[in-house]
Protein backbone atom coordinates (compact mmCIF):
# COMPACT_ATOMS: atom_id res chain seq x y z
CA UNK A 1 0.00 0.00 0.00
CA UNK A 2 1.64 3.28 -0.77
CA UNK A 3 2.07 5.60 1.96
CA UNK A 4 1.15 9.67 2.20
CA UNK A 5 3.92 11.92 2.27
CA UNK A 6 1.38 13.57 4.72
CA UNK A 7 2.70 10.67 7.21
CA UNK A 8 6.26 10.94 6.86
CA UNK A 9 8.56 12.49 9.82
CA UNK A 10 12.02 13.19 9.86
CA UNK A 11 13.55 10.83 12.20
CA UNK A 12 15.46 7.54 12.26
CA UNK A 13 19.42 7.89 11.58
CA UNK A 14 21.45 9.96 8.62
CA UNK A 15 23.24 9.38 5.46
CA UNK A 16 25.60 12.36 6.15
CA UNK A 17 28.43 14.22 3.92
CA UNK A 18 30.63 16.38 5.57
CA UNK A 19 32.99 18.79 3.25
CA UNK A 20 34.82 21.60 3.74
CA UNK A 21 38.35 22.87 4.05
CA UNK A 22 41.00 21.63 7.06
CA UNK A 23 40.91 23.12 10.26
CA UNK A 24 37.06 23.57 10.13
CA UNK A 25 36.53 20.62 12.48
CA UNK A 26 34.20 18.43 10.45
CA UNK A 27 36.07 15.39 12.06
CA UNK A 28 35.12 16.46 16.24
CA UNK A 29 31.63 17.59 14.68
CA UNK A 30 30.86 13.55 13.43
CA UNK A 31 32.22 12.51 16.59
CA UNK A 32 29.15 14.59 18.10
CA UNK A 33 27.31 11.78 17.07
CA UNK A 34 25.86 8.91 19.29
CA UNK A 35 28.17 6.19 19.82
CA UNK A 36 30.82 6.48 17.18
CA UNK A 37 33.03 4.81 15.53
CA UNK A 38 35.59 6.02 13.22
CA UNK A 39 37.16 4.78 10.34
CA UNK A 40 40.34 7.08 10.38
CA UNK A 41 41.89 7.10 6.98
CA UNK A 42 44.02 10.73 7.49
CA UNK A 43 45.82 9.22 10.32
CA UNK A 44 44.89 12.37 12.31
CA UNK A 45 42.58 11.42 15.28
CA UNK A 46 44.28 13.87 17.45
CA UNK A 47 41.61 16.76 16.70
CA UNK A 48 39.04 14.76 17.89
CA UNK A 49 40.56 13.39 20.99
CA UNK A 50 41.86 16.70 21.63
CA UNK A 51 37.62 17.89 21.65
CA UNK A 52 36.38 14.77 22.68
CA UNK A 53 38.73 13.11 25.71
CA UNK A 54 37.17 12.55 28.83
CA UNK A 55 33.73 13.76 27.71
CA UNK A 56 32.67 10.62 25.89
CA UNK A 57 33.39 7.38 24.51
CA UNK A 58 34.96 7.58 21.04
CA UNK A 59 36.31 4.58 18.96
CA UNK A 60 37.93 4.32 16.08
CA UNK A 61 40.57 2.23 14.39
CA UNK A 62 43.42 3.77 12.01
CA UNK A 63 43.85 2.73 8.21
CA UNK A 64 46.42 4.11 6.20
CA UNK A 65 47.13 3.16 2.91
CA UNK A 66 45.01 -0.29 2.91
CA UNK A 67 42.14 -0.44 1.06
CA UNK A 68 41.88 -4.44 1.26
CA UNK A 69 42.08 -3.99 5.21
CA UNK A 70 39.35 -1.07 5.37
CA UNK A 71 36.49 -3.58 2.67
CA UNK A 72 37.28 -6.05 5.80
CA UNK A 73 36.27 -3.76 8.47
CA UNK A 74 33.38 -2.57 6.49
CA UNK A 75 32.21 -6.28 5.67
CA UNK A 76 32.39 -6.85 9.33
CA UNK A 77 30.34 -4.39 10.35
CA UNK A 78 27.72 -4.88 7.55
CA UNK A 79 27.66 -8.30 9.59
CA UNK A 80 27.27 -7.13 13.20
CA UNK A 81 27.22 -2.88 13.91
CA UNK A 82 27.59 -2.09 17.53
CA UNK A 83 27.95 1.47 17.00
CA UNK A 84 25.13 4.29 16.60
CA UNK A 85 27.40 6.27 14.60
CA UNK A 86 30.19 5.17 11.52
CA UNK A 87 32.02 7.92 10.14
CA UNK A 88 34.49 7.25 6.89
CA UNK A 89 37.44 10.06 7.64
CA UNK A 90 38.15 10.75 4.57
CA UNK A 91 37.13 9.96 1.09
CA UNK A 92 39.91 11.89 -0.46
CA UNK A 93 42.43 9.73 1.47
CA UNK A 94 40.47 6.88 0.48
CA UNK A 95 40.97 8.13 -3.20
CA UNK A 96 44.92 8.22 -2.39
CA UNK A 97 44.55 4.57 -1.25
CA UNK A 98 43.26 3.41 -4.39
CA UNK A 99 45.76 5.14 -6.14
CA UNK A 100 48.39 3.25 -4.22
CA UNK A 101 46.45 -0.41 -4.65
CA UNK A 102 45.93 0.78 -8.83
CA UNK A 103 50.01 0.85 -8.77
CA UNK A 104 50.97 -1.75 -6.82
CA UNK A 105 48.70 -4.11 -9.19
CA UNK A 106 50.16 -2.58 -12.04
CA UNK A 107 53.64 -3.25 -10.48
CA UNK A 108 53.16 -6.64 -9.54
CA UNK A 109 53.25 -8.71 -12.96
CA UNK A 110 56.04 -6.25 -14.05
CA UNK A 111 58.98 -7.82 -12.68
CA UNK A 112 58.86 -11.98 -13.30
CA UNK A 113 61.84 -14.48 -13.79
CA UNK A 114 62.31 -16.74 -16.72
CA UNK A 115 64.99 -19.27 -17.47
CA UNK A 116 67.10 -18.34 -20.62
CA UNK A 117 68.57 -20.97 -23.32
CA UNK A 118 71.15 -22.16 -21.03
CA UNK A 119 68.88 -22.51 -17.76
CA UNK A 120 69.95 -19.47 -15.86
CA UNK A 121 67.56 -17.34 -14.20
CA UNK A 122 67.29 -13.80 -15.48
CA UNK A 123 64.58 -10.62 -14.63
CA UNK A 124 62.33 -9.23 -16.94
CA UNK A 125 59.61 -6.16 -17.15
CA UNK A 126 56.82 -6.61 -18.71
CA UNK A 127 55.96 -3.12 -20.14
CA UNK A 128 52.51 -3.51 -20.03
CA UNK A 129 52.52 -3.88 -16.31
CA UNK A 130 54.63 -0.51 -15.20
CA UNK A 131 52.80 2.78 -14.22
CA UNK A 132 53.27 5.30 -16.75
CA UNK A 133 55.47 7.77 -14.91
CA UNK A 134 56.41 12.01 -15.56
CA UNK A 135 59.09 12.99 -13.69
CA UNK A 136 59.50 9.93 -12.18
CA UNK A 137 56.69 10.03 -10.64
CA UNK A 138 53.67 7.58 -11.18
CA UNK A 139 50.36 9.02 -12.90
CA UNK A 140 47.09 7.21 -13.48
CA UNK A 141 45.95 6.46 -16.93
CA UNK A 142 42.26 6.20 -18.39
CA UNK A 143 41.14 2.75 -17.18
CA UNK A 144 42.63 3.58 -13.68
CA UNK A 145 39.86 6.15 -12.55
CA UNK A 146 37.29 3.86 -13.60
CA UNK A 147 39.11 1.25 -10.65
CA UNK A 148 38.84 4.67 -8.25
CA UNK A 149 35.34 5.20 -8.99
CA UNK A 150 34.54 1.07 -8.73
CA UNK A 151 36.62 1.30 -5.56
CA UNK A 152 35.05 4.25 -3.88
CA UNK A 153 31.52 3.09 -5.10
CA UNK A 154 31.71 0.33 -3.19
CA UNK A 155 32.77 1.52 -0.44
CA UNK A 156 29.93 4.31 -0.72
CA UNK A 157 26.89 1.02 -1.20
CA UNK A 158 28.31 -0.33 2.15
CA UNK A 159 27.83 3.00 3.97
CA UNK A 160 24.37 2.76 2.88
CA UNK A 161 23.75 -0.97 4.07
CA UNK A 162 24.54 0.48 7.68
CA UNK A 163 22.64 3.00 7.12
CA UNK A 164 19.49 0.80 5.88
CA UNK A 165 17.53 3.79 4.43
CA UNK A 166 17.06 5.33 8.67
CA UNK A 167 16.85 1.94 9.74
CA UNK A 168 20.28 1.23 10.60
CA UNK A 169 23.26 3.70 12.09
CA UNK A 170 24.14 6.92 11.14
CA UNK A 171 26.57 7.45 8.65
CA UNK A 172 29.06 10.13 7.95
CA UNK A 173 31.74 10.29 4.91
CA UNK A 174 33.94 13.67 5.47
CA UNK A 175 35.97 14.93 2.56
CA UNK A 176 38.39 17.29 1.71
CA UNK A 177 37.22 20.20 -1.37
CA UNK A 178 39.14 21.89 -3.81
CA UNK A 179 38.52 24.65 -6.04
CA UNK A 180 38.14 23.97 -9.53
CA UNK A 181 37.32 26.66 -12.67
CA UNK A 182 34.92 25.90 -15.31
CA UNK A 183 35.17 28.48 -18.53
CA UNK A 184 31.90 28.61 -20.86
CA UNK A 185 31.56 29.00 -25.12
CA UNK A 186 31.75 32.86 -24.34
CA UNK A 187 34.62 32.46 -21.96
CA UNK A 188 32.87 33.17 -18.87
CA UNK A 189 34.61 31.59 -15.85
CA UNK A 190 32.68 30.17 -12.92
CA UNK A 191 34.52 28.38 -9.72
CA UNK A 192 32.61 26.03 -7.72
CA UNK A 193 34.57 23.68 -4.50
CA UNK A 194 34.51 20.13 -5.70
CA UNK A 195 35.53 16.99 -3.33
CA UNK A 196 39.07 16.14 -4.06
CA UNK A 197 39.47 12.93 -5.68
CA UNK A 198 41.51 11.60 -8.16
CA UNK A 199 38.70 11.60 -10.93
CA UNK A 200 36.06 14.41 -11.50
CA UNK A 201 33.56 11.94 -12.61
CA UNK A 202 33.26 10.39 -9.19
CA UNK A 203 33.61 13.90 -7.67
CA UNK A 204 30.57 14.87 -9.28
CA UNK A 205 28.75 11.38 -8.37
CA UNK A 206 29.18 11.29 -4.54
CA UNK A 207 26.78 13.66 -3.26
CA UNK A 208 23.92 12.19 -4.87
CA UNK A 209 24.68 9.05 -2.40
CA UNK A 210 23.90 11.71 0.68
CA UNK A 211 20.60 12.93 1.67
CA UNK A 212 22.48 15.89 3.86
CA UNK A 213 25.78 17.10 2.62
CA UNK A 214 26.97 20.37 4.52
CA UNK A 215 29.26 22.43 3.92
CA UNK A 216 31.95 23.70 6.98
CA UNK A 217 33.27 27.07 7.87
CA UNK A 218 35.48 28.80 10.00
CA UNK A 219 32.97 31.97 11.75
CA UNK A 220 35.46 35.74 11.76
CA UNK A 221 35.33 34.94 15.60
CA UNK A 222 37.36 32.10 15.40
CA UNK A 223 34.23 29.53 15.50
CA UNK A 224 32.59 26.85 13.23
CA UNK A 225 29.72 26.56 11.52
CA UNK A 226 27.93 24.68 8.50
CA UNK A 227 25.34 25.85 5.69
CA UNK A 228 22.41 23.17 4.92
CA UNK A 229 22.20 25.19 1.48
CA UNK A 230 24.20 26.17 -1.49
CA UNK A 231 26.44 29.04 -0.81
CA UNK A 232 28.19 30.79 -3.71
CA UNK A 233 30.93 28.22 -4.39
CA UNK A 234 30.16 26.06 -2.12
CA UNK A 235 26.90 24.01 -2.37
CA UNK A 236 24.93 21.97 0.12
CA UNK A 237 21.85 20.41 0.87
CA UNK A 238 19.61 18.92 3.28
CA UNK A 239 16.25 16.60 3.72
CA UNK A 240 15.51 18.43 7.13
CA UNK A 241 13.79 21.20 8.19
CA UNK A 242 17.27 23.56 9.18
CA UNK A 243 18.27 26.94 8.96
CA UNK A 244 20.52 28.04 6.13
CA UNK A 245 23.13 28.25 8.45
CA UNK A 246 23.97 26.87 12.12
CA UNK A 247 27.03 27.67 14.46
CA UNK A 248 28.06 24.90 16.30
CA UNK A 249 30.71 26.58 18.50
CA UNK A 250 32.00 25.17 21.53
CA UNK A 251 28.44 23.03 21.16
CA UNK A 252 27.63 19.00 19.67
CA UNK A 253 26.29 19.28 16.44
CA UNK A 254 24.37 16.65 16.83
CA UNK A 255 22.33 17.86 19.20
CA UNK A 256 21.98 21.47 17.25
CA UNK A 257 20.68 19.54 14.19
CA UNK A 258 18.28 17.01 16.20
CA UNK A 259 16.05 20.29 17.94
CA UNK A 260 14.73 20.73 14.16
CA UNK A 261 13.82 17.27 13.88
CA UNK A 262 10.46 15.88 15.33
CA UNK A 263 10.88 12.92 17.35
CA UNK A 264 14.55 13.38 17.65
CA UNK A 265 16.24 10.26 18.93
CA UNK A 266 18.69 10.86 21.77
CA UNK A 267 22.52 11.37 21.52
CA UNK A 268 23.54 8.54 24.37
Amino acid sequence: MAESIDDFKHEGSLLSLFKGDPGTAKSPAAASYPEPYILDLDGRIASVASYWKGKKAVKYDTIINNYPLLCEKMESLIRYNPFGTVILDSITTLARSLHTLIFEARGAGAQAREKDEEGRKRIYLNAAKIPNKFGGIPVLEIDDYKTESTGIIQILDGCRVLWNGGKGCNVIVIAHVIEVENRDLKNRVTRTRAIMTGGRKIAAEIPVYFNEAYHFYNTPAGGFEIVTKSDGEDWAKTSLPLPDRIDFTNKSLYEEINQYREEAPKNE
